[in-house]
Formats: C-alpha cells, structure tokens, sequence
C-alpha cells in the first residue's frame, strides 16, 4: 500500500512539532552579587529576585537586568522622562522662537505674552509656581493687529 505524499508530509510535521515542544526550553543561567558574592542558578536564585542581575544563555551570552525600582525611583524616572519630554517639546516649538510685533500693547499685556505657552492668568494665590502675569496680549483700541 502507498500512502499519499500529503499523509507523510502531515504525519511528519505533527511528529516534528511534538518533539519539539517536548525539548526543554534553552537553558538560562541568572547570576547576581549577594553580600559581595556571585550567585548563580537556574531557576533564578530567591535572594537574586529584587537585585540586578546577569542572564547567561546557553551560548554564553550575557544579557544585564535591571534591579525593580521603588516607588521613589519610579516617580523620580517619571518626572525626569516628563521633564526631557518637555524640553523636546518646547524646543521644537518654532512659535517660541518667532519675533512678535504688534499695533499697539496695553501695559501688562504685552504681544509676546502669546507665545509664551500659557493659555490662562496664573494669579500668584493658586500656588508658588504662579508668575501672577496675564499671559495675555490687549491692545488700547481697536482695530489692532499683531505679527508673527
């Protein structure tokens, strides 16, 4: 009897496939330093769970885990990512950096104040942070105009 080229490939592929999920999965050697000494193991040793540790393959390759932060280090790390993000933000911001004319300005409301960022009065009793300016420009009459 002849069995169909299909079967085989089949049969072969089920086969394969089955073996190779009954391989172990590639060895993985965690090392981290306790007390000023290495310590190693597979699975990962408990006293090495809250350290930084190294992650050795079967080839030798070695691959650094940071420790986990605390809560301090992640509100920190956050601050200073929305910190960086903020000065890329400002320094693509080319209506920072354009010269501003205007018709005519009311004392406190000068025409740059409309690229300084802010949208609103920040009146100093809302925090320490508060410049108390109006952030706004206002001519004396109207019709009046402003340039960019």
């Amino acid at each position: 009897m002849v069995l169909p080229k299909q079967f085989i490939f089949r049969s072969a592929t089920f086969v394969l496939l089955g073996l190779g999920a009954a391989l172990p999965a590639a060895a993985r050697i965690t090392c981290c330093d306790v007390d000023g000494k290495r310590t190693c193991g597979d699975p990962p040793p408990q006293q090495c769970v809250n350290k930084a540790k190294k992650e050795f393959n079967k080839g030798g390759v070695a691959r650094e885990v940071e420790a986990p932060l605390t809560a301090e280090q992640r509100v920190a790390r956050e601050a200073e990512t929305a910190r960086l993000a903020e000065e890329k933000k400002k320094a693509a911001d080319l209506a920072r950096r354009a010269k501003v004319s205007a018709s005519a300005e009311l004392p406190g409301f000068p025409a740059s104040a409309v690229i300084d960022g802010v949208a609103r009065p920040l009146p100093e009793h809302i925090g320490p942070w508060a410049d108390g300016k109006s952030h706004a420009w206002q001519a004396p009459e109207v019709p009046a105009w402003i340039e960019l």
